[in-house]
């Protein structure tokens, strides 16, 4: 945790004071139903307000540090398996910097000149369902997807638009201790998207 503070420090100072700004105004509300010099009670609220504005500002900020760490924590365990490790993609880390994303660890790399982004889904709901979730990123012929969609539901649990296809793998924890568990299901994949046509 303390690693993704000092990564996002910065994001985190700009969360403080954007929560702090518009938190202060609101802890001066019950000075304005008290009778009585409006204006100095006002002012002798400031120390309290600040008070109570910075604690719960810092509070959010560490609610939101603690949400994004349990995140990256449990993709990164998956990563660190000899399945994902053995494809040798490269780690990055989305979100970072943005005040409304939660950061997330994505795969990105090549596999039989196939570019590809691999994610781990964790239903947070639903904590037992749980999918590798793989998304080819060349150009496909829209005309093509429909085709492709059909073969590969053949294997996978596939979804898809116009030009893009995800396929979710279900995840299975004792079967990425095996290396090639991956590389067989990328090598499948990567059969059929050159067959229909990626460029």
């Amino acid at each position: 945790m303390i690693t993704l503070i000092k990564l996002e420090y910065k994001t985190l100072i700009k969360g403080f004071f954007i929560v702090f700004i518009v938190v202060f105004p609101f802890t001066f509300l019950p000075v304005l139903f008290k009778d009585g010099d409006l204006i100095g009670r006002l002012f002798s609220r400031i120390p309290l307000s600040l008070l109570y504005t910075a604690v719960f500002s810092i509070m959010l900020v560490m609610a939101a540090v603690a949400h994004n760490w349990s995140n990256v924590k449990d993709r990164m365990r998956y990563f660190n398996k000899p399945a994902f490790i053995s494809l040798n993609f490269e780690y990055i880390l989305e979100g970072q910097g943005s005040l409304v994303e939660d950061l997330s660890p994505k795969l990105y790399g090549y596999y039989n000149d196939v570019a590809f982004q691999i994610d781990v889904y964790i239903d947070l709901d639903n904590n037992k369902r749980k999918e590798i979730e793989i998304i080819p990123l060349n150009y496909l012929d829209p005309k093509s997807v429909k085709a492709l969609v059909q073969r590969l539901n053949k294997e996978f649990k596939v979804r898809s638009d116009r030009s893009s296809v995800l396929i979710s793998i279900p995840l299975e924890e004792n079967k990425l201790n095996d290396p090639s568990y991956l590389l067989k299901n990328l090598t499948l994949i990567t059969h059929h998207i050159n067959k229909y046509s990626y460029s």
